[in-house]
């Protein structure tokens, strides 16, 4: 993947959705290894959790190709994380994942969208 000719504001919020997928996808043996009593409702969150890390790494990887598609489905996807941080008990992981999403999304909305030229590589 390239990253030349993006700005320093678009590759600080690939790296934070780089982040994002990284902690999501690692939350799964987590909570697998420590909190998991192996009930129905424990394997639907480790899929939730590990579905989420995909799908922020996949973003990551649409805005490097410099896609308009994947840097508005970025915007929508970090503002529904960041709303769904307070559907339930509210703690010191849920502060850390607000600020992470309230950050990203105001990089991504900061960063706009400019369309990546082609490059060639000979």
């Amino acid at each position: 993947m390239e990253y030349k000719g993006h700005t320093v504001v678009r590759k600080i919020a690939i790296a934070g959705l780089i982040l994002e997928a990284v902690g999501w996808l690692l939350l799964v043996p987590v909570y697998l290894i420590w909190m998991s009593q192996g009930t129905m409702m424990d394997i639907t969150l480790m899929v939730l959790m590990g579905g989420n890390g995909i799908a922020f790494s996949l973003l990551a990887g649409g805005i490097v190709r410099g896609r308009k598609l994947w840097w508005i489905l970025s915007i929508i996807w970090v503002g529904i994380n960041l709303v769904l941080t307070f559907t339930d008990q509210f703690g010191a992981a849920d502060f850390v994942a607000l600020a992470l999403n309230g950050g990203l999304l105001v990089l991504l909305i900061a960063g706009g969208y400019k369309a990546q030229k082609a490059i060639k590589t000979t």
